[in-house]
């Protein structure tokens, strides 16, 4: 994301590194979840509460952490669907 970033002429925030990373490992575990019981309602959820958190970001970074969100979210989706479809489960 920091290569998409500096492409587009952007820096990443001081410090978005760890906490981010955290929580976007946790974000992957609820998506693939909520995939795998076919809890697709429960993604817009998901979803929309990043965004209420992250509404007093600074404007700068915004993008940064669009770009996370949407990157975490089809990465997570993509595995889930495929894992869904190797076990059967589709």
């Amino acid at each position: 994301m920091n290569f998409l970033l500096k492409e587009a002429g952007q820096d990443t925030p001081d410090g978005a590194e760890g906490p981010g990373f955290v929580i976007g490992k946790l974000e992957d575990v609820l998506v693939l979840s909520f995939v795998v019981v076919d809890a697709f309602t429960a993604l817009a959820l998901v979803f929309a509460a990043k965004n209420l958190i992250r509404k007093d970001v600074d404007e700068k970074h915004e993008s940064y952490y669009v770009l996370g969100t949407l990157a975490n979210f089809t990465w997570a989706l993509g595995i889930g669907l495929l894992a869904k479809l190797w076990l059967g489960w589709a």
